[in-house]
């Protein structure tokens, strides 16, 4: 058989599977019958891909020693790529490697269109193969050539985007190139590319570009106003309204909040959540939905539609929609309840005391299926949700279950969760030495203590101090660290550690008086004159409390994702 048909009929096999895999229109035995010739169907198909797959590394005649591979065009590979795809072979067939072996063949990929590459990075993508280094990033290369002479649809950039932001990390160099050529694309002007996207598509394209952590001003602001126009926002769906809000506020954390765009990003991210925040007052939706909107919500910190919120939490506290949901998107989603208490005024232990939020209801079901499914924790989640609890004053008598799974975490840990569960301890009045020591230990390894901001080593003292654990060795090393970190530190940063060693009863070390008063001040200070006026003057606990308690130093949140 030739090359070609080779391709073909494998692509064929893998169509006719998809279609038996549809739900049938029968009822009784004949749905079973139908089970089992479609299970039959796929276990042939299977093995007519693999066998017909190996026939293209065998020699074209006897007379022509080269394989019938090098046949192969770029639609071709595409064909065959996207039927192991669909029957599930993955990288288990030999051949894939050499596929992409051939699709680096520069006369194969001069004949490569910007679809042959949509469909062969998709197969990429969805059989997982992020080895496929080389033949990723020349793909890449032809996507970006063909950009610039043929243009692109939504549907296929928003393929090819999503795929390169899969299977790259951060930072490569063909990543970039690939979000450069789009940003190209979407910032010409006038361009009709955008008046052609369709909701889900600039959704998506903007989806890509939070994940793939591509910042750009421009882009966002023209995605953002093209989903908000009239025949876009009309029909938007609850998922496509979710995954904007997502991606946008993803995309705005990623700023430097001393950067000149951020002022107008904020203006445009609140224009969003006003234009899409009542499609999320809809039933059609799914747990991802609710967890990206009330997490989006809450790190943008938009408090003005809390029916919206107050629907989503009790939309995903349904029994069914918990069952759906993985324990990441319940952790979020119990994290955003945590972070818009910040919005229902002051907090007190005894919650009788004051109005208590709707969502709250809907938090102790997060926080009970967490429980219940703690196998499948990581550490990011078990933070999250310990913060969340300390912060919602939730559920105090289970604080030894958390504090429990923190404990068997701790070694997993960064710095950012270990401060977040023990602030979360802390509120809780949890004072457990042995847990409290295996979370502190990890302050000991360097790496976690370097990659600390000084608001999280604050945070993490004031912790300390609030339960009264009083370690002169720690309180040490986190003094030292901090004041590594002056440069970033604030000067409530600072208050806060000076009114956690007084807490403690430890004398605070001068030298922080000295390195603040120099960093923060300018002032220089000469044998100790300036720790002994300053210090007299900063070391008033009483104020430091209330400050705590009003503003909530210890709110990591905004560093937890």
């Amino acid at each position: 058989l030739p090359a070609w048909v080779i391709a073909r009929t494998v692509w064929a096999s893998a169509r006719l599977v998809d279609r038996l895999d549809d739900p049938a229109p029968v009822s009784g035995d004949d749905v079973i019958d139908h089970d089992v010739i479609s299970a039959r169907m796929r276990e042939e198909a299977e093995t007519l891909a693999f066998t017909l797959s190996e026939e293209l590394l065998c020699p074209v005649a006897d007379d022509d020693a080269h394989p019938k591979l090098l046949d192969l065009t770029a639609g071709n590979v595409a064909d065959i790529l996207s039927a192991f795809s669909a029957l599930e072979l993955g990288d288990s067939v030999p051949i894939v490697s050499a596929l992409s072996c051939h699709i680096g063949q520069q006369d194969v990929l001069d004949r490569c269109s910007i679809q042959d590459v949509s469909r062969i990075l998709l197969s990429f993508q969805r059989m997982g193969l992020r080895s496929e280094v080389e033949a990723i990033t020349l793909l890449g290369d032809r996507f970006e050539a063909q950009t610039k002479v043929n243009g692109c649809d939504g549907k296929t950039l928003n393929t090819v985007l999503r795929a390169v932001s899969m299977l790259l990390r951060p930072g490569d160099s063909s990543r970039n190139s690939v979000f450069d050529a789009a940003s190209e694309l979407i910032l010409e002007s006038g361009s009709p590319f955008l008046s052609k996207c369709n909701e889900y598509e600039v959704a998506s394209i903007l989806w890509s570009f939070a994940q793939a952590q591509c910042v750009n001003t421009g882009v966002m602001m023209k995605l953002a106003d093209r989903i908000m126009e009239n025949d876009i926002v009309g029909q938007c769906s609850p998922s496509s309204a979710s995954r904007m809000l997502w991606s946008f506020t993803v995309l705005i954390s990623l700023f430097d909040e001393e950067d000149e765009n951020i002022s107008g990003l904020r203006d445009k991210q609140f224009q969003l959540f006003q234009s899409l925040g009542g499609i999320m007052l809809s039933s059609q939706l799914t747990p991802m939905d609710c967890s990206r909107a009330m997490w989006a919500m809450a790190k943008a910190s938009y408090p003005l539609d809390m029916a919206v919120f107050d629907h989503l939490a009790v939309r995903l506290a349904v029994d069914e929609m918990l069952e759906r949901s993985s324990v990441r998107q319940i952790s979020e989603a119990l994290w955003a309840c945590g972070r818009m208490s910040n919005w229902e005024g002051k907090q007190d232990k005894d919650m009788s005391m004051v109005l208590i939020p709707p969502y709250m209801e809907s938090a102790k079901k997060y926080v009970a299926t967490i429980l219940a499914r703690r196998d499948e924790l990581s550490p990011k989640d078990v933070s999250q949700a310990i913060w969340s609890l300390g912060r919602l004053y939730l559920l105090a008598d289970i604080a030894d279950d958390f504090a429990l799974l923190a404990e068997a975490v701790a070694p997993k840990c960064n710095g950012i969760e270990i401060s977040s569960i023990l602030f979360g301890l802390s509120r809780l009045g949890y004072t457990n030495v042995p847990v409290i020591e295996a979370l502190t230990d990890r302050f000991t390894v360097p790496s976690v203590l370097e990659s600390c901001s000084a608001r999280e080593i604050s945070t993490v003292m004031v912790a300390l101090g609030n339960i009264q654990y009083r370690n002169p060795e720690l309180f040490s090393v986190l003094s030292t660290a901090l004041m590594n970190n002056i440069h970033s530190a604030s000067s409530e940063s600072i208050a806060s550690a000076l009114s956690a060693y007084e807490d403690v009863n430890i004398v605070p070390p001068r030298v922080l008086f000295d390195c603040w008063a120099s960093e923060k001040l300018g002032i220089t200070a000469r044998h100790s004159y300036i720790s002994q006026v300053v210090g007299d003057a900063i070391a008033t606990p009483v104020s430091f409390k209330n400050m705590t308690d009003e503003d909530d130093i210890g709110d990591c949140s905004f560093d937890i994702f």
